[in-house]
């Protein structure tokens, strides 16, 4: 792996009050089952591919629009790794 390289690819999902939860559901688990392939093929301790996280305004619970309780991995502020994907 070239130094520059990540280990795992950084994936982003925006998450707000209201927000459909199969926005978030369906793209994680996309993501999940790529990294479940993928490790199938891959040596031992070999880091996922995908990682994703929940960003929003805070890292307070919040509703989607059918009452799923989310939480917030990181505030959108204070996201400073690099993001391959960002939805």
């Amino acid at each position: 792996m070239a130094a520059k390289e990540r280990a795992s690819r950084r994936v982003a999902l925006v998450v707000f009050p209201g927000v459909e939860a199969l926005d978030v559901a369906g793209p994680s688990a996309v993501f999940a089952g790529a990294n479940r392939m993928l490790a199938a093929r891959a040596a031992p301790a070999t880091p996922p591919p995908y990682e994703v996280v929940l960003l929003a305004t805070a890292t307070t619970p919040l509703r989607t629009s059918d009452g799923l309780c989310l939480v917030p991995d990181l505030p959108l502020a204070a996201q400073r790794a690099p993001l391959d994907t960002l939805l």
